[in-house]
Formats: C-alpha cells, structure tokens, sequence
C-alpha cells in the first residue's frame, strides 16, 4: 500500500484539503494537482473551482449550491460541469488532463442510485469504486 497523497492547492475559494486516500505504490509528487484542458462534448463552458459550502453546483446554474462537502474532498479542484448537459450520451462527454497521478472522485445526485430509483451510467459502472462519502446541495432558489 501507498502512502497518503500530498494536501491539495490553496486557492481563492477555500483552504488547503486533507490528504488523499492511500494508494498503490509510486512515485510521490509535491506539485499541486492542477487540472487542465476541459472539455465537453457539447461544447458548452465548464468552469473549475475547489469544493467547498456554498460553492455553485454547475457551470451554467448558480442558484444551485454544495451545502456540504465531504471532509475528506473539502477544498479540492473540481469541475462545474453544465446542468443543461445532464442527459449527455456521448462518449466522452467531459475531458480534462491533471498534471500528475490523482483520484478522481465523481458525485452524483442520490436519484441516480439504486437506493434513488435510478441506475449508474455505463462509463460510472466500469472502473470506479463506490466510496462512502455524502454531501448536499441547496434547492434551487426561486424569484
């Protein structure tokens, strides 16, 4: 087993946070995770941030908020992703590159489970861990 991942970069939005998860062995990296050339199938703008409270939910709808955040993914890059891009087909619908090894953690609204009534996409079923962690976000804020 690896050792714990180096904290994640201070930014505007929020302090650093807590070191990754353990990994398998190799090599150590001091460097900030950084993301970079994000892209999406629809060409619509996505934007990058750190995960904290009240940070926006998607690129394209500010009313809705993260009101918790997992500790273990507080203060971490994350990629606003566009609300009017939920029914994406395509594949792959989001690409980015990161500067050195990392996890990727992916979150999904809970009516998208099993547990919600819903099912896991294809790409979400082949290759990621289901992971413990919880969160929440705001409703959407109405005139």
């Amino acid at each position: 087993r690896g050792s714990r991942g180096p904290r994640g970069p201070s930014g505007k939005m929020g302090p650093r946070g807590p070191p990754g998860p353990v990994g398998a062995e190799g090599p150590t990296s001091s460097e900030p995770l950084a993301l970079s050339m994000v892209g999406s199938s629809s060409r619509r703008r996505y934007k990058q941030g750190f995960l904290m409270p009240n940070a926006p939910l998607y690129a394209d709808d500010l009313a809705l908020r993260v009101n918790s955040v997992p500790p273990e993914l507080a203060g971490q890059p994350y990629i606003l992703t566009a609300d009017a891009d939920k029914g994406a087909t395509r594949n792959p619908s989001l690409t980015f590159s990161v500067n050195r090894p990392a996890y990727i953690y992916v979150l999904r609204d809970v009516r998208g489970t099993p547990a919600g009534g819903g099912k896991a996409p294809s790409w979400l079923s082949a290759g990621f861990v289901l992971q413990p962690y919880t969160g929440n976000v705001t409703a959407p804020i109405k005139p």
